[in-house]
């Protein structure tokens, strides 16, 4: 799930779903609440229930993996980097047909 970046419309769902779930205890089923989501993101110091949004776990997932790719030496960073780089290390600038390098770039 961390290889490409998440459409904005498969976020927006998955909040729905967990927001859904917190509330009613049914992913399916929406119930009326007083209590806006983005305070349910805000970390439990700052009066939130310590959510994390969907979109920044991807971006941090993804991240994880660059850096995966550019610290490690192991089989699927040395994939990604014939793939993903130049002879001299750098990342290519062109595009490439692929999810996962859109998500990098």
């Amino acid at each position: 799930m961390s290889a490409y970046r998440w459409p904005k419309s498969v976020i927006k769902q998955g909040e729905r779903i967990l927001r859904n779930f917190i509330w009613s205890g049914n992913p399916a089923i929406s119930r009326a609440v007083t209590v806006r989501w983005d305070d349910c993101c805000k970390p439990v110091m700052e009066g939130g229930i310590g959510m994390r949004r969907l979109g920044d776990v991807n971006k941090a997932l993804m991240m994880k993996m660059a850096w995966t790719c550019l610290t490690e030496d192991n089989l699927f960073a040395r994939f990604m980097g014939a793939k993903y780089r130049n002879k001299d290390g750098d990342f290519i600038q062109h595009y490439k047909q692929s999810s996962i390098w859109a998500g990098l770039k």
